[in-house]
């Protein structure tokens, strides 16, 4: 069954160390790499090639984890339409927890690649 676009998200989840998170409300996967400029004086243009990836997963869920900062396992975010990424090694550099009156606890958590 096709999943619609509009509705692609829900379904879907994040493990950390075999463990799903529940109850998600966002994962962001930012991947970028430094702009290295090669050109030199016989360049009629600037010329670049890509640095090293840099890569981060957040999530956002409602709830408490047991996720502490610096905490180190693999993570595999598997979103709805069966595309999934993996970091073998990853590493929590971020555990934040909001709540309000009569609202939900929120808890934002970031992870990046480590060795």
């Amino acid at each position: 069954m096709a999943v619609s676009n509009t509705k692609a998200f829900n379904g879907s989840y994040v493990s950390f160390a075999n463990t799903n998170a529940a109850l998600l409300r966002r994962i962001t996967l930012n991947q970028s790499s430094a702009e290295v400029k090669v050109s030199g004086d016989e360049s009629n243009t600037h010329i670049y090639e890509g640095g090293l990836p840099d890569v981060s997963i957040e999530i956002e869920a409602v709830g408490g984890a047991a996720i502490a900062v610096n905490d180190k396992n693999s993570l595999t975010v598997m979103f709805n339409d069966s595309t999934t990424y993996s970091l073998t090694n990853a590493l929590c550099v971020q555990n934040n927890v909001t709540g309000q009156l009569d609202g939900e606890i929120l808890r934002t958590l970031k992870f990046r690649p480590t060795e």
